[in-house]
């Protein structure tokens, strides 16, 4: 089995850990929780996504294709990973000490300053995850077992330790360890498998890491910020119970997403050193992936349409029925995000235009906030949704007239 096919089976076995657990998860926590106290929860949620956004970096993107074409290299292997590492590290505690003076300065930050410092352990865990480095050495098996593993043990602690809207501090506290804690165990096993040796780093490396990945970092953060502005948009325009509709659809549709997310893992390192190698192969293999991904996503999409009222009303009840214009407004956000990851990331980025995809991206979000603006107060939810369907088609419109 080659590298390729082998990294995907081990990512799709985690992606059905990823569909599954939300599959009970989400519909247990809008019961319990409430619309207002889910809505609540997903706020918070949104903005810690930010901050894990900020720690990350954008490095998946632009330390990946360093460490896929340096892995025969333990030395410069090693050197990527631990400066790398300590930068995450730097945004992180950085990123704190910015969340900490907003929850003195912003009055609605305050209000749920002990739940975002609870939340703030995923951001840790971004900080310590090396997922770069394993995609970039095409070597998974760990990353997905261990994520496979900490996505199932949240369901039975989920279910015992979350009863009720007051019991959001644990949601939010089992949601943080996970990332956390498998993070920590990754890193164990590349310590002890000695797959890096330890290399000091140094401040000035600190910043050319920070310098190098400075563009990409500015598109990828610009698409979270959009991604997840929307939730927090509303619960601060619109209340939470808008904000508790919509972040439950998007739920959905990120669930969807990740149906994606291990043939574009692994198609990314590969299509970085093909480039490099063989340019007329990485064309054939973009096509291949632009037709693969493409038929997948659309056929996800429009089952989400079809059966929106069903999967509504069966997953989450009667309280949340409003949320199916909302559904159906954000249902073939998958098929446009597959081709966006085709065009932008898999293919753009490969090709060494960076610039270009940032301000592609960087618009997207300017448009986003812009278009939201006009729609979450009067039209809520449902203005969220359609707010993110046009920015996406916007993304898709502006990388084909690019490419």
């Amino acid at each position: 089995m080659t590298s390729v096919k082998k990294n995907f089976a081990f990512l799709m076995s985690v992606q059905v850990s990823t569909y599954v657990v939300p599959l009970v998860l989400v519909p247990w926590q809008t019961r319990v929780l409430t619309p207002e106290g889910y809505g609540r929860f997903s706020v918070v949620m949104a903005i810690t996504m930010y901050f894990i956004a900020f720690a990350q970096y954008g490095f998946r993107l632009s330390v990946t294709p360093q460490v896929s074409i340096h892995r025969g290299d333990r030395a410069r292997r090693s050197q990527i990973f631990w400066t790398t590492l300590c930068t995450q590290l730097v945004i992180a505690a950085i990123g704190f000490v910015v969340l900490l003076a907003l929850s003195h300065i912003v009055t609605r930050v305050s209000e749920d300053r002990t739940l975002l410092m609870i939340g703030y352990g995923a951001v840790l865990g971004a900080s310590l995850n090396p997922d770069w480095y394993m995609q970039g050495t095409e070597n998974l098996v760990v990353s997905s077992i261990t994520a496979f593993t900490g996505r199932v043990l949240s369901l039975p602690a989920m279910l015992l330790l979350v009863h009720s809207k007051e019991d959001i501090g644990w949601a939010i506290g089992i949601n943080s360890a996970v990332p956390l804690l498998t993070s920590i165990v990754v890193l164990g096993c590349l310590f002890w498998r000695r797959e890096v040796a330890f290399v000091r780093t140094s401040v000035s490396e600190i910043v050319a890491a920070l310098r190098a990945g400075w563009q990409l970092f500015v598109a990828t953060f610009s698409v979270s910020f959009y991604a997840y502005t929307n939730t927090v948009v509303l619960g601060l325009v619109a209340g939470n119970v808008e904000a508790g509709y919509f972040a439950a659809a998007d739920k959905l549709i990120k669930a969807a997403l990740s149906a994606m997310s291990p043939l574009a893992s692994v198609a990314y390192p590969r299509i970085s050193r093909l480039v490099h190698q063989a340019r007329e192969d990485a064309m054939i293999f973009l096509r291949k992936l632009l037709v693969a991904q493409g038929a997948i996503m659309l056929f996800i999409s429009t089952i989400i349409f079809v059966s929106a009222p069903y999967v509504v009303n069966i997953l989450y009840g009667v309280h949340f029925l409003p949320m199916v214009d909302v559904l159906r407004w954000i249902a073939f956000l998958p098929f446009l995000a597959g081709l966006n990851n085709v065009f932008g990331v898999q293919t753009m980025l490969s090709l060494g235009m960076k610039s270009r995809f940032s301000v592609i991206v960087l618009s997207s979000g300017l448009l986003n906030i812009t278009l939201i603006g006009g729609l979450a107060s009067p039209f809520g939810a449902s203005g969220a949704a359609a707010a993110a369907l046009l920015t996406e088609a916007a993304i898709a419109a502006a990388m084909i007239f690019a490419l």
